[in-house]
């Protein structure tokens, strides 16, 4: 009887080790760039077309290879890294497992042109899906080419997963920006369609934090370089060297966070703890630093044999670790504090008792949030008058009352009379023949909060036992407001073209999505095109956007897009952006409302369809019982 068991052949091996090793076009680019590297090349040169898809092109100026080594290379585990399994403890090469380049070689149309320093002619060697077809002399530069062409083109599975173009670009522009970051004095090229889309510069200075310096104002911008303090920091064999973000500049998401340990870009949730921890109580809560940071220990301290793609890595003595880079940070701080322009003279305090002159006692929870708060005011748009939106032909705030609206009218056109509303496409928010039922009454106004009485609580099913009232929380209010607005538009907005344009200057992973969802931002009332190598002009947007504020409101978009781990498309991609632009439009918590403006936010969240949370799922209201006054009496 015939053997069920059998021995796969190398091909189908081959093919198998590719799904775990080359997950797309990015990952290619991430391989055979390490490859280069370790090959000690100075220069890197990547040309892509269609993402990736089309063509791989991998120019280096390192060691290269004979003849027989590039034949080798093709062979699974064939590699010049490692002889021995106790040789990955210590060596300091980025790839050592010998699976990349035949994984790469048979699921594509693969071809290496290489020279060896100090050899007359190099080798060029022809691969079809894994099937050597041809190896000859060549005429080559010492270095190594590697031409990777319409990649999957014999695994129409992984094919069919993939992407679209410009998310692949984006994914590489990513890869080259972590490489070009953990090698400031390598030079690095990405070229797409025949565009340079990244070019970095070789540094002038020896110093290593010098080199980072001129590397991240290269790849993450001026404005990132300026708002972070050098780290430089040893003890107990670890080292950490960098830059670290100061606690006036924070994320709502990790994007803005790059770790190296021993040169290799990898995540580790440890680390990231221990920085945060650094911060002390200097980090607002729920936000996040920035930082460039290279952790180097030991070989023997880390494992880098714990994912396939060595994207996660493991720490032998991560308490120890730990203690020595929050001494780090701590240090860094101290220094950035005790210089001209403390950290501490660039934060706005806020006078809690001075601001609260409404009669109204502030709870704990107005105090412990005011860090918070600050943090998300940067946008104060005055709600008296509020420009009404060009979709819509109600006063974003209200009291109800037609005198109230026409005084408001009033003082916004103090010359005209009476005058008649424009005619817009309009949008109802409900229909216009049911009774609306009425707000509840609006009986004191603190600053970012306002009070109504305890009828509240059934129309917000806010049904606590000893309720005396509840407290709104006016930005979340004012955010589902115009979120429902923006979600429920049925025509495009009104533009208002500018007298001067506004220039928006992106990396290149920025600026591949931003082309991407050109159109999605017209429709939200910011009309732009590209004008440059990663930079885009805007000129129109839609009268209810602050001019001054549109470039922030764009980066805050970008930054939501990027912070998303699944594939938005259409309608997803406009209610993400949709929720950012609501957030940053709305009123101030610091801005304190009359108690006709709050009446008429509350009668206005009456007609949303959702009125229990904000777009973000914070919630608008909360209870104040008897229990919570008699704290602050204790």
């Amino acid at each position: 009887m015939p053997s069920k068991i059998h021995v796969l052949s190398n091909h189908t091996i081959n093919k198998i080790a590719a799904g775990e090793v080359i997950e797309n076009p990015s990952s290619v680019i991430k391989e055979l760039s390490e490859n280069a590297l370790d090959a000690g090349a100075t220069e890197v040169t990547i040309e892509i077309r269609e993402g990736g898809r089309q063509l791989i092109r991998i120019s280096d100026n390192g060691c290269g290879m004979s003849q027989d080594d590039a034949l080798l290379s093709l062979e699974r585990h064939a590699t010049s890294k490692i002889q021995s399994v106790e040789d990955i403890l210590t060596t300091d090469t980025m790839g050592f497992r010998g699976e990349a380049v035949p994984s790469i070689a048979s699921i594509s149309k693969f071809t290496i042109i290489t020279c060896e320093q100090g050899a007359e002619e190099g080798t060029m060697v022809l691969v079809d899906g894994g099937n050597i077809l041809k190896y000859c002399p060549a005429a080559r530069n010492p270095g190594t080419t590697i031409e990777v062409k319409n990649l999957f083109f014999n695994v129409p599975v992984r094919r069919k997963f993939q992407r679209s173009p410009s998310y692949d670009q984006a994914e590489i522009g990513k890869i080259i920006t972590h490489l070009s970051l953990a090698n400031p004095a390598i030079r690095f090229r990405l070229i797409a369609n025949g565009s340079t889309q990244i070019s970095t510069h070789l540094p002038a200075s020896e110093n290593f934090n010098s080199q980072l310096h001129e590397r991240v104002s290269d790849t993450l911008g001026q404005e990132y370089a300026n708002e972070c303090v050098s780290v430089d920091h040893s003890s107990n064999g670890v080292t950490l060297r960098g830059m670290i973000g100061k606690p006036t500049t924070t994320r709502a998401h990790r994007s803005g966070q790059y770790l190296f340990i021993n040169g290799r870009a990898v995540t580790s949730p440890l680390v990231a703890k221990a920085i945060a921890e650094g911060y002390g109580t200097a980090l607002p809560p729920k936000r996040f630093p920035i930082f460039v940071l290279h952790l180097t220990i030991a070989g023997d301290s880390v494992d880098v044999n714990v994912h396939p793609q060595k994207k996660e890595v493991r720490l032998r003595y991560g308490p120890s670790i730990q203690e020595v880079m929050i001494r780090a940070v701590e240090c860094a701080l101290q220094q950035q504090a005790s210089s001209p322009g403390t950290v501490e003279s660039q934060v706005d305090f806020v006078d809690v008792a001075s601001n609260n002159n409404s009669g109204v006692f502030p709870t704990y929870e107005m105090i412990a949030n005011i860090d918070e708060q600050a943090d998300e005011e940067e946008i104060p748009i005055s709600l008296t008058p509020m420009p009404e939106a060009p979709w819509s032909q109600k006063p974003l705030l209200s009291s109800g009352s037609d005198s109230c609206m026409h005084q408001e009218n009033s003082v916004h056109n103090p010359t005209s009379s009476a005058p008649e509303p424009q005619q817009t496409p309009t949008m109802e928010l409900a229909d216009p023949m049911l009774p609306l039922p009425q707000a509840p009454k609006v009986i004191a106004c603190a600053p970012g909060y306002f009070l109504c009485a305890p009828d509240a609580a059934n129309t917000f099913k806010i049904c606590n036992e000893g309720t005396c009232w509840i407290a709104f929380d006016q930005h979340a209010v004012h955010s589902r407001i115009l979120f429902e607005r923006l979600l429920k538009q049925k025509t495009e907005p009104l533009l208002q073209t500018l007298l001067l344009p506004i220039i928006i200057t992106v990396t290149g992973a920025d600026a591949c999505l931003l082309q991407e969802h050109l159109a999605t931002f017209e429709r939200l009332g910011i009309r732009m095109h590209e004008c440059g190598p990663d930079s885009f002009m805007v000129d129109a947007i839609a009268p209810h956007y602050n001019e001054g504020r549109v470039q922030h409101l764009l980066e805050e978009a970008l930054e939501d897009l990027k912070s998303s781990n699944v594939t938005r498309q259409g309608e997803r991609d406009r209610q993400q952006m949709y929720v950012s632009i609501a957030s940053r439009m709305s009123t101030p918590r610091t801005k304190r409302l009359s108690t006709e403006e709050a009446h008429g936010l509350l009668q206005q969240l009456l007609n949303c369809d959702v009125i229990i949370h904000c777009p973000r799922g914070n919630r608008l209201a909360a209870p104040v019982t008897s229990e919570t006054l008699s704290r602050l009496f204790l």
